[in-house]
């Protein structure tokens, strides 16, 4: 006899028949005499628990990939997260060319003279800035312009006053859509990348944040 109850919890053998039930889903069921009738036709499969069961497996093959990647531990001061579900919600909230700079950013392949000498683009790894300034060889790298650079020591000050105890938090910063938008109005005010990225630069030059 068969009979529904509204929730299986406190039911005595319950945890007998999930096991049971898991056994009979994966073939290992009664022999057909010992089964009701209407159990002995094969039972239908359920389009959508393949379709489910093929995602969580696609997924994790996908979660292994990325661990294997080189660019997993670069890519650890962003979301640590997989698949990024966070950071992919707020790059949907920014333009296409704030998207496109905060990517740059996060990833470090930005006409910064590091990635430039790696793609063979540049002579040299070092800050033309700092260098021309009589500084010490400096290697060009994202955290080097966002928070050391002096050439940029206004923009710097404006962005530490509006950032706070995140100034020189990346990881921070990208947590946060407005402190996002404030590294996002600090890039476009050193006009480092106008020559490299167009006009587009302009749609992040003047941005005011908004709370988020």
């Amino acid at each position: 006899m068969l009979k529904w109850v509204a929730v299986h919890k406190g039911v005595v053998g319950n945890e007998r028949v999930d096991k049971e039930a898991k056994k009979a889903a994966q073939g290992d069921s009664s022999p057909q005499a010992e089964l009701p009738p209407i159990l002995w036709e094969q039972l239908l499969y359920s389009a959508s628990a393949i379709k489910q069961e093929f995602a969580e497996k696609l997924k994790a093959r996908w979660a292994e990939t990325w661990k294997a990647s080189p660019h997993f531990a670069r890519f650890q001061h962003i979301d640590t997260d997989f698949p990024f579900n966070k950071f992919w919600k707020i790059s949907n909230e920014l333009s296409r060319p704030q998207a496109s700079l905060l990517m740059q950013i996060c990833t470090g392949h930005i006409p910064l003279n590091s990635y430039l000498y790696h793609i063979k683009k540049s002579q040299t790894r070092r800050c033309d800035s700092c260098w021309e300034a009589g500084r010490l060889e400096i290697t060009e790298m994202v955290i080097h312009f966002l928070f050391e650079c002096q050439t940029y020591a206004a923009e710097h000050f404006d962005m530490d006053r509006a950032l706070g105890c995140y100034s020189r938090d990346l990881k921070g910063i990208l947590e946060n859509m407005t402190r996002i938008k404030e590294l996002l109005k600090f890039v476009g005010k050193t006009a480092r990348f106008k020559k490299s990225l167009g006009d587009s630069i302009g749609d992040v030059s003047n941005l005011e944040p908004e709370e988020g």
